[in-house]
């Protein structure tokens, strides 16, 4: 279910998306977020909007376009 833009008027079965290093607010589907936070180490939901993540921790994470 990771293949539906959050982006109005996008074809199905296209994604759009900004890559943005500095962006704080992902723009992918939500339940991609968790999964990416969800795998650091000591990292967690504020119960809000965010997540914290502490300050030595590091991910890899790849994106495949094609």
């Amino acid at each position: 279910h990771f293949n539906a833009s959050r982006i109005d008027d996008v074809p199905t079965g296209k994604v759009v998306t900004v890559l943005d290093t500095g962006f704080s607010d992902p723009q992918i589907p939500p339940a991609a977020v968790d999964a990416i936070y969800q795998s650091i180490p000591g990292a967690v939901f504020d119960g809000d909007s965010a997540w914290v993540v502490p300050c030595d921790a590091a991910t890899n994470l790849s994106f495949v376009f094609g």
